[in-house]
């Protein structure tokens, strides 16, 4: 399998996720991922980068730290290098690259499924946030 492949099979949603997350832990906004090169026309001219969507990052952030080390090592190596091979993924583990992938595959799961849960706690702070008026 290759990580063109991973990809693929993730909602667009949580790769934009992914990639802005990559790109805000570079601290400039830039990543080592190429992931939007070459997005969209370009006019000549020297253009602003894609913003990054910082509540997203701050709720992946909360999400990475939920998960085991080994899958949370594996995902952040995946989308912050995100140009280099699922080999090269494994030799930075020090495992088979089919184990790289499946860590990185589990960590997916588990992220989103952390991310759903983030989800459904707003939602119910908020709920309760209207019943006790605090919107009014």
């Amino acid at each position: 399998m290759s990580r063109e492949a991973i990809i693929q099979e993730l909602p667009e949603a949580f790769v934009r996720q992914m990639r802005d997350w990559a790109r805000s832990r570079s601290g400039n906004g830039f990543a080592m991922t190429t992931a939007y090169d070459g997005v969209g026309p370009s006019s000549g001219y020297a253009e602003m980068p894609i913003p990054i969507m910082y509540g997203a990052v701050g709720d992946m952030d909360i999400a990475m730290l939920k998960i085991p080390l080994r899958e949370r090592e594996a995902v952040r190596l995946f989308w912050e290098y995100e140009g280099n091979s699922l080999r090269w993924l494994g030799r930075r583990l020090h495992v088979q690259h089919e184990t790289a992938e499946a860590r990185v595959r589990k960590g997916h799961e588990l992220l989103r499924e952390q991310l759903r849960l983030i989800v459904v706690m707003a939602t119910r702070y908020q709920e309760a946030a209207h019943r006790a008026g605090a919107f009014t």
